[in-house]
């Protein structure tokens, strides 16, 4: 029987992705296959490299992962396994970055 573990459908006999090991991790906003984004990674705390009219700077952001259909694993378009990964932020976003505890903001 299916069973749902953070916005994850995963079936009894599968584990849901687990989120990659090391001090750091890093996404980018775009798509993404089922396995390429863990469950609670909108949980944690972000920071975005932008590239805004004054040119780059380090912010915290916060990522909306959003399940979504992939063309290359899914049969039918009802089926979303893929992730599609965004930020709030206006200015164009280069990196996602977590889980270094001594990045800040910067200009």
């Amino acid at each position: 029987m299916p069973q749902l573990l953070a916005d994850t459908l995963v079936a009894s006999d599968e584990e849901a992705p687990a989120a990659p090991s090391g001090p750091g991790k890093l996404l980018t906003e775009g798509f993404f296959h089922e396995d390429e984004v863990w469950p609670n990674a909108t949980q944690e705390k972000w920071y975005g490299l932008f590239k805004g009219r004054n040119g780059y700077y380090l912010q915290q952001t916060t990522i909306k992962t959003t399940r979504s259909h992939d063309p290359l694993v899914d049969d039918n378009e009802s089926i979303k396994s893929g992730w599609e990964v965004s930020s709030p932020n206006q200015d164009s976003s280069l990196v996602l970055i977590t889980g270094l505890p001594a990045i800040n903001n910067r200009a």
